[in-house]
């Protein structure tokens, strides 16, 4: 019978007798909260958050998904979906059909911009440790950062979710410190013009980011006007002579042209059109 004074205690012995051995038992529990840290090689890599070569490793790194499972074998939480329905299936989707399409500033910005994604997720899980408000701040672009809560400290990834909301809202960040406003108009347009990219994005996250690309078009196409500006005193000041109404006309049209364009790949009922 059991020793209601030593939880976890086992006696054994004849029933009506004193007993004849006590052994303490070690209940096992395989339920660790705290994340394990990725080492610095495995950050920006496709293998993150899935990688199925680790499925029943014992290698201190296993992936993000693998890493959850391995540290949760014996209780009811269940992997985050994030891992291997968004962060696995897209990283795979544009590192493969995206980044051919891009010029090399935006192959350089979409390897940067993986980084990012993964290291603002593990500053995450380490705010998480002692936290319960956790802040992805955007450095480029303040107005991009995210703010989301958890229940308890060591929560962030057992609210599938509340994770999802956190990993969504580190994209705007990673993807404008990564360098988005430098990438031209081109670059943009194949970016937003993506398969599932607004998926990627998450319908609140896209609204924002949406908001953000629209104005990087803008003030790309407000810098062609003064560049248009500068290149017509000079050709002025080199006594070459031009129509300042059929070049400016020209501008404009482009200008219109080129806002159209972003205003149908970035297209949110709230916001006013580009022009």
């Amino acid at each position: 019978m059991g020793n209601k004074n030593s939880p976890g205690a086992i006696t054994a012995g004849i029933a009506g007798s004193a007993p004849l051995t006590t052994v303490t038992q070690k209940i096992s529990n395989t339920c660790n909260k705290h994340v394990t840290p990725a080492p610095n090689s495995a950050i920006g890599t496709i293998d993150y958050y899935y990688d199925e070569k680790k499925a029943n490793s014992t290698a201190p790194w296993l992936s993000r998904h693998f890493d959850f499972i391995n540290r949760h074998k014996s209780c009811k939480h269940t992997v985050p979906e994030y891992y291997l329905g968004y962060g696995n299936k897209y990283i795979r989707k544009f590192t493969n059909e995206l980044s051919p399409k891009l010029s090399d500033a935006g192959k350089a910005w979409l390897i940067e911009a993986r980084r990012l994604l993964q290291k603002y997720m593990e500053d995450g899980f380490v705010d998480n440790v002692t936290k319960t408000k956790i802040i992805t701040p955007c450095k480029a672009y303040p107005k991009a950062s995210a703010t989301i809560k958890t229940a308890t400290t060591e929560s962030l990834e057992l609210d599938s979710d509340n994770f999802k909301t956190f990993a969504f809202g580190t994209h705007p960040a990673a993807y404008i410190d990564a360098g988005l406003g430098n990438l031209s108009l081109a670059d943009l347009a194949r970016i937003g013009l993506t398969p599932d990219f607004k998926e990627w994005f998450g319908a609140d996250s896209w609204a924002q980011l949406g908001e953000i690309l629209r104005y990087l078009g803008h003030d790309k196409i407000t810098k062609l006007q003064k560049l248009s500006d500068k290149t017509l005193e000079e050709l002025k000041r080199a006594g070459i002579r031009v129509t300042d109404n059929i070049i400016q006309q020209g501008i404009e049209a482009a200008k219109r042209e080129i806002g159209r364009q972003f205003d149908n790949i970035f297209r949110f009922p709230s916001l006013p059109k580009l022009f």
